[in-house]
Formats: C-alpha cells, structure tokens, sequence
C-alpha cells in the first residue's frame, strides 16, 4: 500500500547524506551539491574509470561518506565553500521547508 499523504520533512542539521537523499524535498535541494560531491570525490580518489581499482576507492569513499551527516562532510571542506558549512545546511533545510 502507497499512501498519497506527502509527509513533512524531518530532516535537520545532523542530517546523513542518505537522509537527504531519502528525503522526497531533501532529494530536490540537495541533488545539485550532491553531484558537485561527487565530482570531487572521484577526482580525489580516481573513479574516473581509467582502473578498476581506483573506481572502487572512489566508490568505497562515497559509501562511507552516504552515512555521515552533511554538515560534517561539508566541514571537511569549508574552506573551499563559498560560505560557512553550517550556513549552507540552514539554507538547505530552508529550502526544503519552503517546498513542502
């Protein structure tokens, strides 16, 4: 059974990658900075197909960084952030307020 009911989002500041990517409006704002991630992780740790084995470290990074939370991951890189990590999170959960 599929409920029509669109739920709230429960998603927060400790939110995991795969929490937004779970999440139906977490999903829509997040997708774009997810793809930057992405990017940079495989231009990192190779996945850019040239061996198997450094397509599988990429893809093993990426694994372990699905499980952590977003504000994390981005502190790890803040300065390469146009903003601070946790401005960007609040303005992401405001986004996915404004679209429910």
């Amino acid at each position: 059974m599929q409920s029509t009911l669109a739920l709230p989002s429960i998603l927060h500041r400790e939110s995991t990658i795969r929490a937004w990517l779970d999440d139906p409006q977490g999903k829509v704002v997040f997708e774009p900075l997810f793809q930057m991630m992405q990017q940079q992780v495989s231009a990192i740790f190779g996945g850019d197909g040239d061996d198997e084995e450094s397509s599988m470290i990429g893809m093993d990074m990426m694994g372990f960084l699905l499980d952590m939370p977003l504000l994390s991951v981005l502190n790890f890189q803040e300065s390469d952030l146009p903003m601070p990590a946790d401005e960007i999170v609040d303005a992401l959960l405001r986004q996915v307020r404004e679209t429910a």
